[in-house]
Formats: structure tokens, sequence, C-alpha cells
């Protein structure tokens, strides 16, 4: 059994167009940040580095994969219990 708030370590290869789909469960507001990358605000020409998420909103991205980096929600009270994780890139 996985505890609840651990997130899977992601892995990705050099290069590879990586899509993210973020699901807000429950009641809390999220603020997703991947650290170092930049995507496109959907529906705007807008790029963005962290996407605040209300409840039961979600969130779709993708990036070009080029570096390994934490993900992290930066709410403070979400972020004091463990919501992060690690996005590994290998080559």
């Amino acid at each position: 059994q996985t505890p609840r708030w651990t997130n899977p370590a992601l892995t990705a290869k050099h290069g590879d167009n990586v899509r993210f789909h973020l699901i807000a469960m429950g009641t809390d507001l999220h603020q997703f940040r991947l650290k170092g990358y930049k995507w496109v605000d959907p529906g705007t020409h807008n790029l963005i580095d962290r996407a605040n998420i209300g409840p039961l909103e979600n969130h779709v991205f993708t990036i070009k994969s080029s570096h390994s980096a934490d993900y992290i929600d930066r709410n403070f009270s979400n972020r004091l219990m463990g919501m992060r994780g690690d996005f590994n890139v290998t080559r």
C-alpha cells in the first residue's frame, strides 16, 4: 500500500515529449510547479512555470524533457504534508 500524499517518481528520456495531466482532488487549492520548466498556459500564448488548480479542477500541459527536476505543490500546508515528487530524465 502506498501512503496518502506519496507521489510517484516520474521518468522520461532526454528529448521526450511528456504530457502532465494534473487533477486536484478534495477541497484544497494547489499550486503545481515543475522546477526549471516552462509550458504554454492552455488557451493562451503565455509561458508559465506554475499552475494554480482549485478543487476538482485539472490542468494539462506538455513539455520536452531536458533535465531532472522536482515537482511540488507550493501551497504551504500541502507542502508540509509532503506533496512533492521527482521527475527523472535519463539519456
